[in-house]
């Protein structure tokens, strides 16, 4: 299951990361628009950062653990 999910992204991945730079290379300049991913990437984490860290708290991983 590992491997599906870990090796079957990459294409994903890459696949998005391709429209990306093409949508962006519209807009900007060639070198800009490779760097594009990685911000992308870099603005998703952080806003799925502001959705996770108000739901990792000890005191909630202290409950999940004392209820199972």
């Amino acid at each position: 299951m590992y491997r599906f999910f870990g090796w079957g992204s990459i294409p994903i991945g890459a696949f998005f990361g391709g429209v990306v730079v093409s949508v962006t290379e519209n807009f900007t300049t060639r070198e800009i628009a490779l760097r594009s991913p990685y911000f992308v990437a870099a603005a998703l984490g952080f806003v799925l950062m502001f959705f996770a860290v108000p739901k990792l708290t000890t005191q909630k991983i202290d409950k999940a653990r004392a209820t199972s």
